[in-house]
């Protein structure tokens, strides 16, 4: 009997824990910092230039436009 009891406890203080929503993952892009165009963190056009990474809906509010090599949004 005690068994059942606790295992009734034990059920109704998980039902009460809130579940929260856990974040969206934010995809990051990388751009330079004259550049009309986003790419992946790998895309060979930026190898060798200065990038910093931006969310992709950031990337997208500057106006700029996805690499045809690398196609990041995808």
């Amino acid at each position: 009997m005690k068994r059942f009891v606790l295992v009734i406890l034990l059920a109704l203080a998980a039902a009460s824990v809130p579940c929260t929503p856990s974040k969206p993952a934010v995809t990051i892009v990388y751009a330079t910092a004259n550049g009309k165009k986003f790419h992946s963190k790998s895309c060979r056009t930026i190898k060798k230039s200065k990038v910093e990474g931006i969310p992709l809906e950031e990337a997208i509010k500057k106006g700029l436009e996805p690499c045809k090599i690398c196609k990041p949004s995808n």
